[in-house]
């Protein structure tokens, strides 16, 4: 009877003389569906469909239940969710690709791999036919099918739907399927089995259970966070700190609740010392540091630090508290103020000292509040902390925030951010194989895979290329030759160089041809076209570098000079037409790993903005 989601709108006595102070948990619970209903923005679905925006390599094949336990409107209510679900992705992507089995005696695939925009048509053909509930049987095929054919390495997701319990095991052929990468969510409808659900998935955190089909769609945005999030959150650095309430009105199991809340989200987060880094402030009447943002750099430190916290009991001052954070966030502390600053504020009880000006003036530094409130926590208090809907949760237990840890992991990514990823452009690598690189060719190979991770990569995306010199230029792959983000990390890999002398000016002029149409380049489209030259050494014939590199601009083609440790930085200038900010050099091979960040970043924001007549 009870809307979905039931854990929020179900609940139970043993007698009637429990209903009496169940009514204000109760008003409580109606408040905060109105208050959230029309102005709570915390779960805002723009995230994920943005998170989405930037995937561009998967492979997701539907293992849907056919079985007598459904009928024709259940199937329809199906696709419909598929469609929906497909709707969050570039449907122009040529690596997204989609597959979908039908089981119910045995499995069988209706379309495999094939592009977003051939889903909808072929959904049309899939009809109820019925049978029995071999789940295993399924799950039997799509492991040994995983086995033979070649699917997206550490980007393949299999959803599996199902309506009853499954008549045969599941067990051994889930954790096979699992032991293959692939990512599995587990989806109960009517009458499945909760406990062989999480078999399926092997993660009660990818396993769901609705009533009835027509619910899926309430779902959907759970299934897509982890399939996108990823993409979205990576070199997306940002601080965080935990202000956490630890009064006396506090019970145990609530404050222990509330750690294993903070554990789950910096488990789905990328932590790390240029990643996301995390502090813990205690506070009741007074304020307790547990650990700064210099303090650990590893998961499992950051873990173990919140296991061992220890409540503190007291009042619930929480204006002093949001006063003697704001210095946490400093340089000094660990903090980096020149990046994203997020304070995670949970408190279970209304604040007993004023807290506006606090919160103002944290504002004012640049950080973001996220206000988590529970039990009895006031919704204005929260906003005005706040200042911002999308900032502010409010539920009537603690186990209701449970399901927020992946939400908030996603916004400290600030997916909205104006440049995530290299979207739409020509590059070119131009590569010094000469002698002098020695064995260290492997740092330059590894920068040349990170920027093409960085990017958007289809046909109608970020093309690449590569050309490698010595004594003579050589191309190794055009902008048409790969489409793929693997096909083209596997041509980097097999780069060789040749390791004699150092020709950049010939070079130079070799790979101007590249840019033309009929080697895959759209200057015609008005596609952003670059140069990127790797080179650790001076040119041995420089005479022709400021002629040949104003040729290619002449072309309309930006040329990024990137030097290490012995390379001319004279001639690194005159390369990028005396433009500084397209120069970058590093002293040791290593540096030349993590400049991708700053170099991708700058390539994004030079080709975000431009319109593209393709």
């Amino acid at each position: 009877m009870a809307s979905y989601p039931t854990n929020r709108h179900v609940f139970a006595v043993d007698n009637f003389m429990q209903l009496k102070p169940l009514r204000k948990v109760m008003q409580k619970s109606i408040c905060s569906s109105i208050i959230q209903g029309s102005v709570n923005s915390f779960k805002n679905s723009a995230d994920i469909k943005e998170a989405c925006y930037q995937k561009d390599e998967a492979d997701i094949i539907f293992l849907i239940d056919d079985s007598d336990n459904i009928d024709s409107s259940d199937l329809s209510d199906t696709k419909k969710f598929i469609t929906n679900f497909l709707g969050e992705f570039r449907d122009r992507l040529d690596h997204i690709r989609i597959g979908l089995v039908k089981y119910s005696n045995s499995a069988r695939f209706e379309f495999d791999r094939i592009s977003l925009l051939d889903v909808s048509k072929a959904l049309n053909y899939i009809n109820h036919e019925g049978g029995r509930t071999n789940t295993g049987r399924a799950l039997t095929f799509m492991e040994r099918h995983f086995k033979t054919v070649p699917y997206s390495q550490g980007s393949t997701y299999l959803i599996v739907i199902t309506a009853g319990e499954s008549e045969d095991s599941i067990r051994g052929p889930a954790e096979k399927i699992r032991a293959q990468g692939v990512m599995v969510f587990a989806v109960g409808v009517k009458r499945s089995n909760k406990a062989q659900l999480q078999e399926i998935s092997g993660d009660p955190d990818r396993t769901f259970k609705v009533r009835d089909y027509y619910f899926l769609k309430s779902i959907k945005n759970d299934i897509l966070r982890p399939i996108c999030g990823p993409a979205v959150c990576e070199d997306a650095p940002s601080d965080v700190i935990f202000l956490t309430e630890s009064s006396e009105r506090i019970s145990a199991e609530d404050f222990r609740k509330m750690k294993e809340f903070m554990k789950s989200v910096v488990t789905k987060s990328i932590v790390g010392l240029n990643d996301m880094r995390v502090g813990v402030m205690q506070f009741s009447t007074r304020t307790k540091v547990e650990f700064r943002l210099n303090q650990y750099f590893s998961k499992d430190e950051i873990l173990e630090a919140i296991d061992n916290m220890k409540q503190q009991n007291g009042g619930v001052e929480t204006g002093r508290a949001l006063t003697e954070v704001s210095q946490f966030f400093s340089e000094a502390e660990g903090g980096r103020p020149t990046l994203r600053q997020n304070l995670v504020l949970i408190t279970f009880n209304k604040a007993t000292d004023e807290f506006k000006g606090p919160a103002e003036a944290l504002r004012q530094k640049g950080v973001l509040i996220f206000s988590i409130g529970v039990v009895n926590s006031n919704y204005s208090q929260l906003y005005e902390i706040s200042s911002s809907s999308d900032k502010v949760i409010n539920e009537v237990n603690v186990d209701l925030i449970s399901e927020l840890d992946g939400m908030l992991a996603l916004k400290f990514c600030d997916p909205h951010r104006d440049c995530k990823k290299i979207e739409k452009a020509d590059i070119i690598f131009l590569v010094d194989g000469s002698g002098s690189i020695e064995n260290r060719f492997r740092s330059m190979q590894v920068f040349m895979e990170s920027v093409v991770n960085r990017s958007i990569v289809s046909r109608n995306s970020t093309r690449f290329g590569a050309i490698l010199f010595s004594n003579e230029p050589k191309i190794k792959f055009t902008l048409n030759t790969y489409s793929s983000k693997g096909d083209i990390r596997n041509a980097i890999k097999a780069l060789v160089p040749p390791k004699d002398n150092t020709y950049t000016s010939e070079a130079l002029e070799y790979s101007l041809q590249f840019f033309n149409e009929e080697q895959g380049g759209r200057r015609s489209f008005r596609v952003p076209q670059i140069l990127m030259v790797i080179t650790d050494g001076a040119a041995t014939n420089p005479n022709n570098l400021r002629k040949n590199s104003d040729a290619l601009r002449a072309n309309n083609i930006t040329v990024f000079s990137i030097g290490v440790e012995n390379a001319n930085k004279t001639e690194l200038l005159i390369m990028a037409g005396n433009n500084q900010s397209n120069v970058f050099y590093v002293d040791k091979f290593d540096q030349l790993e993590t400049l991708y960040k700053q170099i991708s970043g700058v390539i994004c924001s030079i080709t975000k903005h431009r319109k593209y007549g393709e």
